[in-house]
């Protein structure tokens, strides 16, 4: 049973209090139960106003979550559903959890009065284009947004939508506060070229990306591993979150990292789900994902992050750092291992650090008492010459920067008056401000940078907010391939010139322009007409229809199984994989590798599937069926 905090219940007071005003916006820090106080505020809105509520929010994850914690809060006598690309229960339940993306399509069947409290989750996506209009779409007696990260990069101000905020507890506060996790962070900064770093502070012009490119020297991934070994060997129930930097590097990674999964694009949905699972349930220990858990997903039991990728964006630090600082029973802190390899990450955690210490020395102060023993927030580094080093070295952060100009407003400023208006023209011009920096460091120079177009004065532009939704108006242009698409995406504002490094989720071209066949359904009916019989064959010869994928198993979702997908008969398999698993201990096997001798003998028992995981959404795991093995 669900009761809320004491800061909880201050928020649902402050928003009860302005109920007059039809909109309020919350802030408050990843960790806190923002979902709780969103139920909770639902409950009390349904017992005064009645009507029917709608959950928004652009992530079917915090949709998920979301049901499952106002069911407990509200109760099983109302009635739940979701609206999104899998499921959609329209106008029959009282609490509907919709994502934006799949609202944006259909919201015309709805009235624009049919929901008397609108919600938004994760609020600071609003001012997307095509999110807001959905937004707006709504008449709702009262609209609520809920955010941990109010300020966008692109300046676009969520206030005009929501209001000013009604209640705010940040991270820093709620860490001061105590009620987070202490978070015990560690910067791995031993590969550091000290002497390169202070060689930079000799008065020569130099970039922030020209000094990382000289102190920093990258880790091997065999070393990494070892690394977090060492550390994990400290917690007693280790469940570890990897920020990878690519796809590529965290399946390289993952093979030196035992009961581990990899969580990215590149699986598809289902085989996602069930992995997040797998770990949200202890059957794995640790997963290495690539622009995934940066928001929104409740796992309190992770106790160790590892950053892999030092982004500059402090909104997708916070989020990422906010996956370990909830509070779960038997877990004293979150252990975070940053294999820091820039300057301005330096500086994040380093004020980070600093403002939580000022907080709580001032909250000591304010209500007369000392310290507590346990301090919300400790910084190590591990290397002893470093510690001695970092001060000076943000002081050459500091004076790098003050080389160019300190803000990227103060550089925009500066290059307008120069009238340059094009890429094109900086690059050739920008030398004549000798504070102005070249076109390739504006982004490393300035983390919120906005782009080169609001840089030299233009209008951002409110790009398409999901690659689904780009997607669809590049094949409605008719776009084939990269190169066609480079040549007509000027024809709709609102596509990116590089949607595949504007999409954190980018799937890959084929599927962008659907290259490929759109469901398993039509790219087994093209198989058949080619008469391919098996897999084997499948391989050899499915580039004689340009649009069947090399590897339809991954590719598709909802992928069948290869008998279905090449039209022989269906196994009559173990209907639940409980049936399977008891079938498979029978089989008594005795290899150190589980996996590979089921692969030779699973035909010993004509109902087992050859790769349970994928017919089974909750097969348990190879771990589990050692232990079986061990008895």
């Amino acid at each position: 049973m669900y009761q809320p905090y004491d800061y909880q219940q201050a928020c649902l007071d402050t928003v009860q209090a302005v109920r007059d005003r039809g909109r309020a916006l919350v802030v408050m820090a990843t960790g806190l139960g923002k979902s709780v106080v969103m139920a909770f505020d639902a409950k009390k809105w349904r017992s005064q106003q009645g009507g029917r509520v709608l959950f928004l929010c652009h992530n079917n994850d915090i949709l998920y979550q979301a049901k499952a914690t106002f069911e407990a809060v509200n109760g099983t006598g109302n009635s739940y559903g979701y609206f999104n690309g899998i499921e959609k229960d329209y106008h029959e339940v009282d609490f509907l959890f919709a994502s934006l993306q799949t609202m944006e399509r259909y919201k015309d069947l709805f009235s624009v009065d049919e929901f008397a409290y609108v919600m938004v989750d994760e609020s600071h996506h609003s001012r997307a284009g095509t999110f807001r209009s959905t937004i707006e779409y709504f008449k709702p007696k009262f609209l609520l947004g809920v955010t941990a990260t109010p300020n966008r990069l692109d300046d676009l101000d969520i206030r005009q939508i929501f209001g000013e905020e009604v209640y705010s507890l940040p991270l820093e506060e709620a860490m001061a506060r105590g009620l987070l996790t202490p978070v015990d962070y560690r910067l791995l900064t031993d590969e550091i070229q000290l002497t390169e770093a202070l060689r930079a502070d000799d008065g020569t012009r130099i970039s922030i990306a020209e000094l990382n490119r000289k102190i920093f020297i990258p880790r091997r991934d065999q070393e990494i591993a070892k690394i977090i070994a060492c550390n994990v060997a400290e917690l007693e129930n280790p469940r570890i979150i990897i920020f990878c930097s690519s796809i590529a590097h965290c399946q390289h990674l993952a093979r030196f990292i035992p009961n581990s999964f990899a969580i990215h694009s590149g699986i598809p949905h289902k085989e996602r789900s069930v992995r997040f699972e797998m770990f949200r349930q202890g059957l794995i220990g640790t997963v290495l994902v690539v622009d995934a858990f940066n928001e929104g997903v409740d796992i309190p039991q992770a106790n160790m992050l590892v950053f892999l990728r030092s982004t500059v964006s402090q909104t997708i630090f916070l989020q990422q750092l906010g996956r370990g600082l909830r509070k779960s029973d038997g877990k004293n802190k979150v252990v975070v291992l940053d294999f820091v390899s820039n300057c301005e990450r330096i500086k994040m955690v380093h004020s980070l650090w600093k403002d939580v210490d000022e907080r709580v020395q001032h909250n000591a102060i304010d209500k007369k008492k000392e310290r507590g023993s346990i301090l919300p927030m400790t910084l190590n580094i591990s290397s002893v010459e470093f510690i001695e080093t970092i001060v000076p070295l943000l002081n050459i952060i500091d004076r790098v920067r003050q080389n160019f100009y300190i803000t990227w407003e103060e550089a925009s400023a500066a290059a307008r008056r120069l009238g340059i208006k094009t890429k094109k023209e900086y690059r050739l011009r920008y030398k004549e401000d000798p504070r102005l920096c070249s076109v390739g460091n504006l982004d490393y120079s300035y983390a919120d940078f906005p782009g080169l177009t609001v840089f030299l004065g233009g209008q951002m532009k409110d790009f398409y907010p999901t690659w689904q939704a780009a997607s669809r108006s590049a094949r409605a242009l008719g776009a084939r391939n990269k190169k066609e698409y480079a040549l007509r995406y000027k024809e709709d504002p609102e596509l990116h010139s590089n949607p595949d490094r504007h999409y954190a989720d980018f799937p890959g071209w084929c599927t962008f322009l659907d290259k490929y066949y759109p469901t398993w359904q039509d790219a087994s009916k093209a198989v058949h007409q080619l008469s391919i019989e098996n897999r084997k064959e499948y391989l050899r010869r499915y580039k004689e229809d340009e649009k069947l994928n090399t590897r339809p198993d991954q590719h598709y979702a909802d992928f069948p199984g290869w008998d279905t997908f090449l039209g022989r008969k269906t196994k009559d398999l173990y209907p639940t994989w409980e049936e399977a698993f008891a079938a498979i201990v029978s089989l008594r096997l005795t290899s150190s590798n589980l996996a590979m001798e089921y692969r030779l003998r699973y035909r010993e028992d004509p109902r087992l599937p050859a790769d349970p995981w994928r017919v089974y959404s909750h097969f348990p795991g190879w771990a589990k069926l050692r232990g079986k093995f061990r008895q």
